[in-house]
């Protein structure tokens, strides 16, 4: 298994597949914001939405490198971990398609897992750079009440993203906190 960073000064550090443009390990001491593309970006992506979206093509796959937003989303993790939920078996159905260094770095004792959120073109911009936020105004996506939400089906995110100019949809692929959970039966 590889060095647990999750529980290394204060779960600060960068995922370890984290690089510069030039290949060199990104570290939490730098100030950085990545937008990285290729090969295994593109064929991840793809092969995640076509498992439930096997006939839509995907036309680009940007993966996030963000120092600030990761030190937010690391200091809420570690928030979360101090209240000590309940660890769920879970297995979203993102997780049969995930290769090793997406997997292995999901903090477990906080149910971290990756999930599919849907949205427009320029809310993805927004995210990218200042984080999710809750919605202010009413909007879809309020059944369970107020706050963001996911989904492992890329199919279920997919109603949810809004078409851009040229019809294209937005689907982003998520490291999420769950913390405590409830499962809900179907109906």
């Amino acid at each position: 298994d590889c060095i647990c960073y999750i529980h290394d000064n204060g779960g600060l550090a960068v995922p370890w597949y984290w690089r510069t443009l030039d290949g060199q390990f990104r570290t939490h001491e730098e100030t950085f914001h990545d937008e990285v593309e290729g090969d295994y970006v593109q064929s991840l992506g793809t092969k995640l939405i076509q498992r439930t979206l096997p006939k839509k093509r995907v036309y680009k796959c940007i993966r996030v490198q963000d120092s600030i937003l990761w030190a937010a989303y690391a200091r809420k993790r570690a928030e979360i971990r101090s209240r000590s939920p309940a660890i769920t078996a879970l297995r979203p159905e993102t997780h049969d398609e995930l290769s090793y260094s997406a997997l292995s770095t999901l903090d477990k004792a906080v149910n971290e897992v990756w999930l599919f959120h849907g949205t427009s073109e320029d809310a993805a911009m927004a995210i990218c750079k200042s984080q999710f936020r809750l919605p202010t105004s009413f909007g879809h996506g309020k059944k369970l009440g107020s706050g963001v939400y996911f989904a492992d089906r890329a199919e279920k995110s997919h109603q949810y993203a809004s078409a851009n100019k040229n019809d294209f949809r937005v689907i982003m692929l998520c490291r999420v906190v769950l913390g405590n959970t409830l499962t809900l039966e179907n109906g």
